[in-house]
């Protein structure tokens, strides 16, 4: 006989799974990776994505590598670096970024060869509200927050590819 899981555990277990890859991987705040497109942007987004943290000591200030699609656009980006900064401080509340390290690197999902737009895809209020239940045994409330945008992410894809079927 199986014994069943509730969502609290699953949330439990989550939240040590996420905080556990976060420490190996050197990347501090999970937010980062699951908003970058609302933190700079669209244009950005599309051919960059955050990479790790690197800290000097024990200072909060930290240099976050971003990985970025090709040398010509880091090349662009490099004279931009204090935007990126201004706007992941400012997302996050303090001054956690203290200076930017463009490298070349293969950006997944990236969309700089479409020109097709994404289709806008709304969630429906039991849909928001699963969500909600999934994640409100996270102790946590910043993971509750992080991962509630992530499950709203993943719905919107998931309904967006259905879509696409269509």
């Amino acid at each position: 006989m199986q014994k069943q899981v509730t969502r609290g555990q699953v949330g439990v277990l989550l939240e040590r799974v996420v905080r556990g890859l976060a420490r190996k991987s050197g990347r501090h705040d999970p937010r980062l990776i699951l908003d970058w497109k609302n933190i700079v942007g669209p244009k950005f987004a599309a051919y960059t994505i955050p990479g790790k943290f690197s800290q000097a000591g024990q200072a909060l200030q930290a240099t976050l590598t971003v990985e970025v699609q090709s040398a010509s656009r880091m090349t662009l980006l490099a004279h931009q670096d204090q935007i990126f900064i201004e706007r992941i401080n400012g997302y996050l509340g303090y001054k956690a970024v203290d200076r930017i390290r463009f490298i070349v690197a293969p950006v997944s999902g990236s969309r700089s060869n479409s020109t097709k737009p994404e289709a806008t895809v709304v969630l429906n209020s039991a849909q928001k509200k699963e969500i909600d239940q999934t994640v409100a045994d996270v102790s946590n409330e910043e993971l509750q927050k992080a991962l509630r945008r992530f499950g709203e992410q993943l719905s919107r894809k998931k309904l967006r590819e259905n879509l696409v079927k269509l």
